[in-house]
Parts: structure tokens; sequence; C-alpha cells
């Protein structure tokens, strides 16, 4: 019997001992749930925060992109002719010299029937010819019907088949939100992107560099739309 005692005691100790000697469980660390601090969106730069357009595998970056890579791919850069009170169009020579510290505001192309981009080409300290300008605007007009968008048209790596507002927003988290429209304004550049209000994709995108900033503040491009083949720019309209 005391034996027995004696055996039931020890295995009592023994637990309390093992009990007494298990680690403490530590608590589980408390997260923060601080909001993130806003990104000051006026500061970025367009070196920074890129958004390529790429035309049929040419991609043309605002601010870097030359337009003789656009002549490279054979395409037909378009500048409008004011002529007996009539607006024509031809093929813009590239060996025509562009002033020292001006821009050239009305180069086109057409990249399907309806769809288009309009370009600025810049040159900064010397005369140059318009080849050697660099691309400081881009403005891309593409049409409502979805049916004819083109899928190797792409905005910020994403065919504009494939751009609606809700991507947009995702990809774009820092634009301002407005109605049909994404905008921001950074440090030497402004981007928007205008979206159909029949299929939400994107109908208009613009991408302007501090070089022409201060002009497009003043004046919105509008076109003449009863011909896509003849759109007439504002300065030019008689």
């Amino acid at each position: 019997m005391i034996k027995a005692y004696k055996k039931g005691l020890v295995l009592i100790l023994s637990v309390v001992l093992l009990t007494g000697c298990s680690p403490t469980p530590e608590p589980e660390p408390v997260i923060a749930t601080q909001p993130l601090p806003q990104s000051d969106t006026s500061q970025f730069t367009l070196q920074e925060h890129v958004v390529p357009v790429v035309i049929k595998d040419t991609e043309i970056r605002v601010g870097e992109t030359k337009l003789q890579t656009l002549l490279d791919q054979d395409i037909k850069v378009m500048i409008p002719v004011v002529k007996n009170d009539e607006v024509k169009k031809r093929v813009l020579d590239p060996e025509e010299m562009l002033a020292a510290n001006t821009s050239y505001t009305e180069a086109f192309f057409w990249i399907e029937d309806s769809i288009f981009i309009h370009l600025s080409i810049e040159a900064k300290d010397e005369d140059i010819p318009m080849k050697e300008a660099v691309i400081t605007r881009l403005e891309l007009h593409l049409s409502h019907d979805k049916n004819i968008l083109p899928d190797d048209v792409l905005v910020n790596g994403i065919p504009v088949t494939e751009l609606t507002m809700t991507k947009a927003v995702e990809i774009f988290p820092d634009y301002k939100e407005r109605d049909l429209s994404l905008t921001q304004r950074g440090l030497d550049y402004k981007c928007t992107l205008l979206f159909s209000p029949e299929t939400q994709i994107l109908y208009q995108f613009a991408l302007i560099n501090a070089f022409d900033l201060e002009e497009d503040e003043e004046e919105e491009y509008e076109y003449e739309y009863q011909d896509p083949r003849e759109r007439i720019w504002p300065s030019q309209e008689k």
C-alpha cells in the first residue's frame, strides 16, 4: 500500500515538473492597421512612371521615342496643309527642319480607317530634322464600336480591346477617377484615359510631356467627325 502510494506520488510530481518546464506560448504579434501613406503623384516623373503605347509591335514612349522610330516601321506620318482655304493632308517630310525650342503639334497617322494617333514632336537646343525630334505628346483616338478595335494596339501592356474602366483603375491606382475618365498630373506630364459610355472600353488616351502641358491647359483638341478621313485640326478651321 505504501509502495503504491509512493508510485502515485512520484507520477504526480513528474507531471507537475514536466508541466512547469513547458515553454509558455508567446502571444501573437499585433499587426498595425495604420493606412499606408498616400503617394504624392504631383512629384511622379514620366521616366519613373512610363506608360508605353505599342502599335503593331512598335513601342512609343512619350519623352523618349523619336519620330524616326515610326518611320523605320514604315508608318506614314501625315500633316494637315491649308491650301486655297481648304484643308488637305500630306506625308510629313522627315528632313524638314524643326527650329530649336519649338514644338510641332499637328502630326498624325492612321491605324485603321477611323482610328488614329495625333502627335507632337519637339526640338530642344538646336535645329534638327523632324525625324530626329522626340515625341512629346501622344493622343490615341479609338472607336465606340468595340468590334473594330485593333487587338495589336496596347496601352501599358494591355490590348485596348480589353482595357475597360474597371481594369484601368487596377492598373493605375493613383489616377483620379471622374465619371468615365482617369487622369493623373505628374511633375512633368499629364495622362488621361477616357472610356466609352456604351462599352466602358477605352475610347481615348492622351499622354503629354511637360513641353506641351501649358498649351494643353488652354486648348483641348476637338475634331470634325463627319468623315474620319477629313478631320480638321482646330487651329486651321475657317
